[in-house]
């Protein structure tokens, strides 16, 4: 008896998880927060959809309540975003998970730039507590249900690409200016 009580006994303490509590400091709606965003993914898709748990660990989110809670991660910041997606392995996979090891570029990384009209109604977001001083945060329904976000082909490009484009683009600042100062 006493070892059928022991082993019920560890199967409750076992079997209780710990919360994760790890909510971070709350930003406001879209409106508040400003677009465009930036999402950075290994996955090419139609939606980016919300996930309970995060990719590097085994434990569920959970909001100030300790609720579990769907959340998508963004940048504010496109550099940043683009920054990241340059990053060390062992970075890179602690922000959007999936990649243990080896170079990040040979995983195709995608920026994706999601503006304030795809974002549904009643997303709340909140800065990342794991990237403190950083533009990072996730966006999050206030009742903690599962979501997602249609995406448009055209606002997907590889981190090459996003970077080339930003490389044309200060470049194209660049002569411009130079252009304005011989002007004058």
């Amino acid at each position: 008896m006493k070892k059928i009580y022991d082993s019920w006994r560890i199967f409750l303490k076992e079997g209780v998880e710990e919360p994760f509590l790890n909510f971070g400091e709350r930003l406001g709606n879209i409106d508040i927060v400003g677009s465009p965003i930036y999402h950075v993914t290994k996955v090419r898709a139609d939606t980016l959809k919300s996930y309970n748990k995060p990719k590097d660990k085994d434990k569920f989110y959970r909001n100030e309540k300790g609720e579990i809670e769907y959340r998508i991660y963004f940048f504010k910041d496109f550099n940043e975003a683009l920054g990241q997606a340059f990053s060390r392995s062992g970075q890179i996979d602690a922000i959007i998970g999936g990649i243990s090891s080896g170079d990040p570029q040979e995983y195709d990384l995608l920026i994706v730039s999601v503006s304030d009209m795809q974002i549904p109604p009643g997303i709340v977001f909140y800065s990342d507590p794991e990237i403190p001083g950083s533009s990072a945060m996730y966006g999050a329904r206030r009742d903690g249900k599962e979501w997602k976000i249609a995406l448009k082909p055209e606002n997907i490009k590889t981190a090459t690409e996003a970077f080339e484009d930003s490389a044309d683009y200060d470049e194209y600042l660049q002569e411009n200016i130079e252009h304005k100062a011989q002007s004058r």
